[in-house]
């Protein structure tokens, strides 16, 4: 999700998330998720990662907040999974 900062004058955020370090667990010999990533991407400067907790940070007009979510930890042993469906989690960059 890309967030666009429109207002006039500098604005400011907190955040609160959680799973910046170690996404979700997987269960039954599925793998972990991907943690969560946070990014201030500002005007005329480089990007800029947000803690999990941080709070009062200036966010310039015109800026994007990006957010990606990591999503879940798989479930099950990936190695059991039908081959076709395994060939389409490489082809789509899951595995």
């Amino acid at each position: 999700m890309r967030l666009r900062v429109e207002a006039e004058g500098i604005s400011t955020a907190n955040t609160a998330g959680e799973g910046i370090l170690h996404g979700a667990k997987g269960i039954g010999g599925g793998r972990d998720g991907a943690p969560h990533d946070y990014t201030l991407l500002a005007p005329d400067a480089p990007p800029r990662k947000f803690k999990s907790k941080e709070i009062a940070v200036p966010i310039p007009p015109g800026s994007v907040l990006q957010v990606l979510s990591g999503g879940g930890g798989g479930w099950g042993d990936p190695a059991l999974r039908d081959a076709a469906a395994r060939e389409t989690d490489v082809a789509e960059g899951l595995a």
